[in-house]
């Protein structure tokens, strides 16, 4: 990658930082977990209001046993959908604009929080944190994030993955 694609304020924080070269940008993206919220939101929604329509109708009826077929409807749409459409839209706007550059002298990470620069030589420990995600009985593990440690013990650029 050529550094006069960077954006002015990195190409800045890459020489500031004698991070080197930059060899590959990583940017979050911000825009297909915004569209994923927003729908799971707007299917939440009408979880609520299909299963408000389904109890109306079964009240009116008198079909009263029927009435645990529409409680799961309205609980889906309130527990999943909008909260973890809540949840995604909330992530896609606290991390719009953040992004990693790898560089052949270190990294920078912007967040909307600051800046973390770290030099390869200023790197003590580097680990790895893991979500375990259960599926049919068996247990699969996604890297969660990526960790730095200076031997200062700071802990910089915790890379989302």
């Amino acid at each position: 990658m050529q550094q006069q694609n960077l954006p002015f304020d990195v190409y800045q924080q890459v020489n500031a930082y004698r991070l080197g070269t930059l060899i590959k940008e990583y940017k979050n993206n911000t825009g297909s977990k915004m569209v994923l919220g927003i729908v799971c939101i707007i299917s939440g929604i009408i979880c609520i209001l299909v299963g408000l329509l389904l109890l109306l109708v079964l009240i009116s009826s008198g079909l009263i046993a029927l009435l645990f077929a529409a409680i799961p409807l309205v609980l889906t749409g309130l527990a999943f959908f909008l909260n973890y459409g809540r949840s995604l839209v909330r992530r896609a706007r606290r991390n719009r604009g953040a992004g990693v550059y790898l560089c052949t002298d270190g990294l920078l990470s912007i967040k909307e929080s600051g800046v973390d620069a770290i030099r390869w030589d200023q790197i003590a420990e580097i680990w790895k944190t893991f979500t375990e995600i259960s599926s049919s009985g068996r247990k699969y593990y996604m890297v969660c994030q990526f960790v730095l440690r200076r031997p200062d013990g700071t802990v910089l650029a915790a890379i989302h993955s």
